[in-house]
């Protein structure tokens, strides 16, 4: 009898607007299949963190750009959570600022990061039990993922859980 730990481990990418459940969904799914959840959003506000911590202006591209080449972001599962670590250091809670959620947007708009950010998503999604979730996940990030979901949610519940 195959065991469910025999099977192969699968890549998993979660598309689709903001505000239509995509973190939820993907957050559900992994912790229901033992999988890795790579919050691609915390990748990006991990980088901003850093660019705050070390007083860079926020149009400075070259030098986030520079940042991101040179940091380190790891996600693991502990006690069910997936935590963030930037160089080495638990960085979970200290990326959900205000501070943050008002700056990283400008600093994932440069190339650069995001160039950055894909190839290391591509690198921890390359043996497969990864559940991804964000923007361009399964045509930019995962374009093989053996599955794609695309999420949408009516304007209406959007607007609700934006709140």
């Amino acid at each position: 009898m195959m065991r469910t730990d025999d099977l192969k481990k699968i890549t998993i990418a979660i598309d689709g607007p903001a505000a239509s459940g995509k973190s939820t969904t993907a957050k559900l799914v992994a912790h229901k299949l033992g999988y890795l959840h790579i919050d691609t959003g915390a990748m990006y506000r991990a980088i901003t963190l850093k660019t705050l911590d070390k007083k860079i202006d926020l149009g400075d591209k070259k030098e986030i750009v520079h940042l991101a080449q040179t940091s380190t972001i790891r996600l693991e599962v502990k006690d069910g959570m997936t935590k963030v670590f930037l160089d080495g250091t638990e960085v979970t809670k200290r990326i959900r600022t205000q501070l943050v959620n008002r700056s990283v947007s400008t600093v994932s708009s440069y190339k650069g990061v995001r160039e950055v950010m894909v190839q290391e998503q591509q690198k921890m999604a390359a043996s497969g039990g990864v559940v991804l979730e964000g923007r361009d996940i399964g045509t930019v990030v995962l374009p093989k993922a053996e599955l794609k979901i695309f999420m949408v949610a009516s304007v209406e519940e959007r607007a609700r859980r934006r709140k």
